[in-house]
């Protein structure tokens, strides 16, 4: 107690004495002989004060870290973490240009992160062969379809070349006849 006064010649208890250390890993007692005690409250919760850490407990009379406040991102070029100046906020920051990441799509190639987003070069499905038609499938990557278009099988001597199992094949032979019969018609 604390503002004991006498009264009518005895000693009169005054206000209990206020022993609140203001520390939250303290419990605050008082003992009539020694008077205020603060003794540690060791893992009891409490606020470290920093908005970027969670699960803060008390260890020998201190307010100790907690795990870091976790932040993600659904965007694989775009990085996330607590932001101290935004009182514990997610932020979220691109992350560098040309940082290697899969798009998932099949038909580009040497992906990199640009502005927040994962992209890369067209894959070439050319296969300079005219008797297939080439595309590219996001899954599987590029398509060669068998056509039946005109071609060019390299002999002069053939006419109305065709595609046929993704191969030129021979048209009918070119007539080379001119009709003299003092000449050996033919091809070469």
């Amino acid at each position: 107690t604390e503002d004991d006064s006498c009264q009518g010649g005895t000693c009169t208890p005054g206000s209990a004495k206020n022993c609140d250390d203001k520390n939250p890993c303290t419990k605050d007692s008082c003992d009539m002989a020694a008077g205020c005690t603060q003794v540690a409250d060791d893992g009891a919760p409490c606020d470290d004060d920093n908005p970027c850490t969670i699960g803060d407990v008390c260890k020998t009379k201190t307010c100790s870290a907690g795990a870091p406040k976790e932040c993600t991102s659904t965007e694989f070029c775009v990085a996330a973490k607590c932001d101290l100046t935004q009182s514990g906020k997610c932020a979220y920051t691109n992350k560098k240009t040309g940082t290697l990441c899969d798009d998932g799509d099949a038909c580009t190639k040497d992906d990199g992160c640009e502005g927040g987003s994962c992209g890369g070069d067209q894959v070439d499905c050319d296969d300079q062969n005219p008797c297939t038609d080439d595309s590219c499938d996001p899954k599987t990557g590029c398509v060669y379809k068998a056509n039946t278009a005109p071609c060019e099988d390299g002999d002069k001597c053939t006419l109305g070349d065709k595609c046929a199992k993704e191969q030129c094949t021979s048209g009918k032979a070119k007539a080379c006849d001119d009709s003299e019969g003092c000449t050996v018609d033919s091809c070469d």
